[in-house]
């Protein structure tokens, strides 16, 4: 059924909003109304909000997500180089091995931490047991090759006592 032009409804009356009461015809609502929509449209639009840590790496225990990982590892990475650096006495060489290395722990152990409250807090910690196991790889490296220069200085002087004395 089709209704005469006087019966029908405007819409202004069946969207709820406030209407701007002005005796010019609506000419003023009209304008204001254009003006409201141009700003509007200058307004950003509002996403969703960013993922958390754990729901990064949720993602990436699920669905193999590796632009997940790789958004995690951005966001993280100064965190963990920094304390890195600071761990192993300024060694930047050291602290970029040591900070791959924690990124290689999280990748590999991610299914046990994908429910962990704080994953920053974490990663702290394993930087620092990182960095630790590798200053104390390095004493030993060394030690080892001291005592083999030691051991190969004494070989070198026993065997020459043997057949130049």
């Amino acid at each position: 059924t089709s209704l005469l032009p006087s019966q029908r409804v405007p819409y202004s009356a069946i969207v709820d909003r406030p209407k701007l009461v002005v005796p010019d015809g609506g000419r003023m609502e009209r304008a204001l109304s254009g003006v409201f929509w141009r700003l509007w449209a200058l307004v950003p639009v509002i996403s969703k909000p960013p993922m958390t840590d754990t729901d990064l790496l949720h993602r990436f225990v699920t669905q193999r997500d590796q632009s997940a990982f790789t958004e995690l590892v951005r966001r993280n990475l100064n965190l963990v180089y920094a304390a890195a650096l600071r761990h192993v006495g300024g060694d930047k060489h050291r602290a970029e091995d040591v900070a791959q290395q924690v990124f290689v722990d999280l990748a590999r152990k991610a299914p046990m931490l994908a429910g962990h409250p704080n994953l920053a807090g974490w990663l702290y910690a394993g930087t620092r047991f990182t960095a630790i196991d590798t200053i104390r790889g390095e004493q030993r490296r060394i030690r080892r090759e001291q005592s083999a220069e030691i051991m190969q200085n004494i070989m070198f002087r026993y065997l020459l006592s043997q057949y130049f004395i």
